[in-house]
């Protein structure tokens, strides 16, 4: 376990949580659902969080965490939301859901990583956060009627 490789690991991930946060800002200002609109506040605030706690412990390994702002990678993200999401709501539903992919594939290439076990659970956890998010907006793009309630 090297600790330079594990701040910039951590760095890494803090970045991506942040273009995740701004490319859902994004997004949700094409949304009009407001139970859609729910799921990615939620979703939104999860990463928010993960931020935090992120920033939290690269303090704690001596290092200062990334400025909440995007970098190149946010600014190729954030483009890629907006085209989505001039689709309107359903375009935007698909970026999100997009994102949420990229994100729970992120957190998977982390469980192969040789970091201290505490660190691999938070990002398993976060792994799991996203999973979560994405299932229930699924959930809210799947039709009552299919599953034979409602009109």
């Amino acid at each position: 376990m090297d600790h330079h490789r594990t701040i910039a690991r951590l760095i890494s991930l803090t970045r991506f949580e942040i273009d995740i946060v701004k490319a859902y800002g994004l997004a949700l200002d094409h949304l009009t659902e407001p139970a859609m609109r729910d799921a990615v506040f939620h979703l939104k605030a999860d990463c928010e969080r993960h931020v935090l706690e992120l920033s939290e412990v690269l303090r704690a390994l001596g290092s200062e965490p990334p400025a909440f702002e995007r970098d190149l990678k946010g600014y190729v993200m954030a483009c890629v939301t907006a085209l989505r999401s001039a689709e309107g709501h359903d375009g935007a539903v698909r970026a999100i859901s997009a994102l949420s992919l990229a994100a729970i594939e992120r957190y998977g290439d982390t469980l192969d990583w040789n970091e201290p076990m505490e660190v691999l659970a938070m990002l398993q956890s976060y792994q799991a956060d996203h999973r979560r998010n994405l299932d229930a907006v699924i959930a809210e793009t799947v039709p009552a009627a299919a599953f034979g309630v409602g009109g």
